[in-house]
């Protein structure tokens, strides 16, 4: 169930000793199972880049040892020091989707809501994989 509370500036990204694993499984989900763990509508897109932003921005602020971050023009590159992963994005790079990218990098759930013509919101994009989706899977 979705909550919605005024979000901890401070500590609304997490990195903890369950990181690595959780990375391997959201990895496996991303390679097997995409189309069930990630939908982004083509309208979500600058939503989930500006999304990505600030995760990259939170994380090189609050875990400069494990994320780096460098602009040119446009253009961004994440560095995951803990994973290797490099991910480029912005500007006319639209290789990956910018919301893949931002759950590849974190731990937490994400979820982007945007507003319709009538001021309602509604779930435009759609979570990161989830262990939780994992064990239930047999296949």
């Amino acid at each position: 169930m979705m909550d919605i509370r005024k979000l901890d500036a401070q500590n609304w990204l997490t990195i903890d000793k369950n990181y690595m694993a959780e990375h391997q499984v959201r990895s496996q989900l991303l390679q097997q199972e995409k189309q069930k763990v990630l939908q982004c509508l083509p309208e979500s897109y600058e939503a989930c880049l500006e999304a990505l932003e600030e995760v990259v921005d939170f994380l090189c602020q609050r875990f400069p040892d494990k994320f780096e971050h460098k602009r040119s023009g446009d253009e961004s590159t994440v560095h995951n020091k803990v994973t290797g992963e490099t991910f480029v994005f912005g500007g006319q790079n639209k290789q990956v989707d910018p919301l893949e990218i931002a759950v590849r990098l974190t731990m937490e759930d994400l979820s982007i809501l945007m507003k319709n013509e009538d001021d309602e919101y509604y779930l435009l994009v759609l979570k990161r994989p989830s262990l939780a989706y994992f064990q239930g899977n047999d296949s």
